[in-house]
């Protein structure tokens, strides 16, 4: 047992002192087989595709759960990004009335229909990219409404959505 103690604390030291010179031979391994590696990578993936599947979904879970937070942080920032690229380029206030507070403005789609298209996508992100990239491409369908306007639009073209039709607007 002694034994193998020892022998195991003079690999460790071994491998510390010399890993430098064993990445390097490592990457020049790769690159003088890499496509034999390549090859054996996705005829092991098509064999076990079940097993590979199972092992990722595993490894996502655990990270998800140890950095939720951070990872939820930085979707936050980068849907933030996005947004704040999409509000600079329809002018940074309200079409309608002016308003400039960044925190009210809303993205409105000009002819209506934004339920409709945000239900393609699968996710916010990739919504407000889609976005970015249209007005990038000088599509003149989205405009920024203030809460209040953008309200007030909704009701006036019936975009509203009432659960109660048959109650009286002036209760």
């Amino acid at each position: 047992m002694v034994e193998d103690c020892e022998s195991k604390t003079y690999w460790q030291k071994y491998y510390e002192a010399h890993r430098e010179k064993r990445r390097e031979y490592s990457r020049q391994y790769y690159q003088t087989h890499k496509e034999k590696k390549i090859e054996y990578s996705r005829q092991y993936y098509q064999t076990h595709k079940e097993k590979c599947r199972e092992r990722h979904n595993e490894y996502g879970q655990k990270y998800r759960q140890i950095h939720g937070e951070k990872l939820s942080e930085y979707a936050r920032k980068r849907l933030e990004q996005v947004r704040w690229k999409i509000i600079n380029l329809l002018g940074n206030k309200c079409v309608k009335c002016g308003f400039p507070d960044l925190r009210a403005l809303q993205i409105d789609h000009v002819h209506g229909g934004g339920r409709r298209e945000w239900r393609e996508f699968n996710g916010c992100m990739k919504y407000f990219r889609h976005i970015l990239e249209k007005i990038k491409d000088g599509s003149k369908d989205y405009q920024l409404l203030c809460a209040n306007c953008n309200l007030i639009k909704k009701y006036e073209n019936h975009e509203v959505r009432r659960k109660h039709e048959g109650v009286d607007k002036h209760e």
